[in-house]
């Protein structure tokens, strides 16, 4: 029998659980005839859910009569050319098929004025960006409220743009993504009427450093959600109601159901990998408590390596001794409380160390700023992983090294 979970990127599940208020604000908001006050910022760790539940927005703006263009970002966004090439190619893509009439005057003897057809595609598109004047940021507004005027003559509502690991841009290096794109918004809801609005969705630092780039930037995003572990009820709901809809809702025995929800803390990815697995590896019925714990070492060794290993192979030895370190305090954290972490191993650091040290595990997306003087990991149940590491290796001759 096929496992009724989807561990994996952006894969939804069965059982959409715990998001419901949110679909539902959103939906709202889309029935709004204003043309402002529907974009939207989704925030949130790694496996939250945040891909998930941007494709069902995208699904929830179909139905509700707008044209969803959904596109995941990369670094290489930053660039201003490939970001709008990018996403006048997505657009271009889901408006597949639509032709565009216009008037053509031919000169020779006498003037002919003929009707002439053109396909909306991505040359289309780039010639419509190409000949307004301006910079390109008044390019991309013309061109997106262009697109949005075609929208509203095939009946649609509008145009709505869901980018997703919006955090990955930044105005580095001479690019100026990340200011491209919130110019872009800003001028659409302060100088057109045009129905063109947003969803953005990230980490925890997108709003952020979108602020640092333009400020106010939060009065563009009346609506901010940020994604955590699920609560206990829908915890529960997560694991079982996909049982409900195979037609085998006694498959995991309630204490077994009691020990994911405990494993998992509610974090949307960890229920369906840990479900997948009980499910799977056992063929009786019911699977109990006692069944799952004989393979959860193994389970934990499996996830560690394909989930969490990842974050401290591009460490450097210091590095990860510092991090290990932090398995002794409880996060979010604190500069003084890590420098006494640190201490605790018998290694002589200054707080200046400790906080460069900060600075280059936020950049290694180790750990991200939650407020000022306080940091957390970057990934869920990262604390707990690192415990499990010091429990076979020993950070302390590195450490009293860092001072060094």
């Amino acid at each position: 029998m096929r496992s009724p979970y989807t561990p994996g990127v952006g894969i939804e599940p069965n059982f959409l659980a715990g998001r419901e208020s949110v679909i539902e604000d959103y939906n709202k908001r889309l029935a709004k005839t204003a043309p402002y006050g529907k974009n939207m910022v989704i925030s949130g760790l790694r496996g939250v859910g945040k891909s998930v539940l941007l494709k069902r927005l995208a699904v929830e703006s179909a139905k509700a009569g707008w044209i969803p263009v959904l596109r995941e970002l990369t670094k290489r966004s930053n660039r201003e050319d490939e970001f709008i090439r990018g996403l006048l190619a997505e657009i271009a893509l889901r408006l597949k098929g639509v032709t565009i009439s216009r008037q053509q005057k031919t000169i020779g003897i006498g003037t002919k004025v003929e009707k002439v057809s053109e396909e909306l595609n991505l040359d289309h598109l780039i010639a419509v960006f190409e000949k307004h004047p301006g910079d390109k940021g008044e390019k991309l507004l013309h061109t997106l409220t262009y697109v949005a005027g075609i929208t509203t003559q095939l009946k649609y509502q509008g145009l709505v743009l869901l980018l997703d690991e919006f955090q990955v841009l930044d105005d580095v290096d001479g690019h100026f993504g990340l200011s491209l794109i919130l110019d872009t918004i800003s001028r659409l809801q302060s100088s057109t009427t045009s129905p063109v609005h947003f969803v953005l969705a990230g980490l925890p630092t997108l709003l952020g450093k979108s602020i640092e780039v333009k400020p106010h930037v939060e009065r563009l995003f009346p609506q901010v959600v940020t994604l955590t572990a699920l609560e206990d009820k829908d915890t529960r709901k997560a694991i079982v109601e996909p049982l409900k809809q195979l037609k085998v809702p006694g498959r995991f025995s309630p204490d077994l159901v009691d020990l994911l929800a405990q494993e998992t803390a509610g974090y949307p990815y960890f229920v369906q990998y840990f479900s997948d697995i009980a499910f799977s590896t056992f063929e009786h019925s019911p699977i109990s408590r006692a069944d799952f714990e004989g393979v959860l070492p193994e389970v934990y060794a499996q996830l560690d390596e394909s989930f969490f290993a990842g974050r401290l192979y591009p460490l450097t030895l210091k590095e990860r001794a510092i991090t290990l370190a932090t398995a002794k305090i409880v996060a979010p954290f604190t500069p003084s409380q890590v420098l006494e972490a640190v201490k605790s191993f018998g290694a002589e650091v200054t707080m200046g160390t400790v906080q460069q040290y900060l600075l280059t595990l936020q950049n290694k997306n180790v750990i991200y700023k939650v407020r000022r003087g306080a940091y957390d990991y970057a990934l869920p149940l990262f604390g707990r992983f690192l415990v499990r590491c010091l429990e076979s290796e020993d950070p302390t001759a590195t450490l009293r090294e860092v001072g060094q």
